[in-house]
């Protein structure tokens, strides 16, 4: 198996995983809800929001 095929087949588990907890979550996701959540991967969003871990309140 390529490293191609690899990847994306554990992506693929990935996706499936996350969108079964989002749908358990906040109800059932919509196909345009899915592309949102995958373009946020993509561009890792996380790295761009600031956290303040341990400031009260």
């Amino acid at each position: 198996m390529s490293l191609h095929s690899s990847l994306s087949n554990i992506w693929n588990r990935f996706q499936g995983e996350l969108f079964l907890a989002l749908a358990e979550e906040v109800g059932p996701l919509l196909e345009n809800h899915k592309a949102l959540v995958e373009i946020l991967d993509l561009v890792q969003v996380e790295r761009f929001v600031a956290t303040h871990r341990g400031v009260p309140g």
